[in-house]
């Protein structure tokens, strides 16, 4: 029975390293997959701002004045990209949506103070208008969502399999327990 348990233990511990290499590929494709939607959606949020929320604002500016904000919303979603693939060389796992949550908040208001620089967005001192989420990327990038989904059923295949293991180990320590206990036993 202890040789059995010790086998299931080796081939559980087995599955659970297969999960993990699977999970940090997962991550990886799907922070690629962020950072290249990240780019794209801040710049459409921006389009949406400057072309159909506040247009007699954008057109009031120069040409000069209109190619100059674009390149520095071209840059803030540049560095937001590049900050996400930052990301990558950094531990990943559970804290990924935080921190990629902070780079969109962080993007989302350097936008919003970019535009209200230029005074296409009204200088407001309360909340801006553009608030791109990790949600409202992960919804604008079918590949991204496909990642996400194959992460949520890695990650619970993960916390079955070290429960499995946790359970397995217990019935060893139980098994190994048992066999000292008869070994040592001596009926008067």
């Amino acid at each position: 029975m202890l040789k059995q348990i010790i086998a299931d233990i080796a081939e559980l511990e087995r599955a659970i390293a297969t999960v993990e290499d699977r999970l940090v590929i997962l991550e990886k494709a799907y922070l690629q997959a962020i950072c290249q939607s990240t780019r794209q959606q801040l710049l459409m949020a921006a389009y949406r701002l400057c072309t159909q929320v506040h247009p007699r604002e954008f057109l009031a500016l120069s040409v000069g004045d209109r190619e100059k904000v674009q390149d520095q919303l071209r840059a803030i979603a540049n560095q937001a990209a590049e900050q996400c693939q930052g990301l990558m060389a950094a531990a990943l796992g559970d804290s990924l949506e935080e921190k990629l949550s902070q780079v969109l908040a962080a993007a989302s208001a350097a936008v919003a103070q970019c535009l209200q620089g230029a005074e296409v967005l009204p200088d407001e001192k309360g909340a801006h208008p553009l608030h791109l989420r990790l949600a409202d990327v992960e919804f604008g990038d079918r590949e991204a969502m496909g990642y996400r989904s194959e992460m949520r059923v890695a990650r619970a295949r993960r916390q079955y399999l070290g429960d499995e293991l946790r359970k397995k180990q217990q019935q060893k320590t139980v098994a190994e327990a048992e066999l000292a206990w008869r070994a040592t036993w001596v009926e008067p």
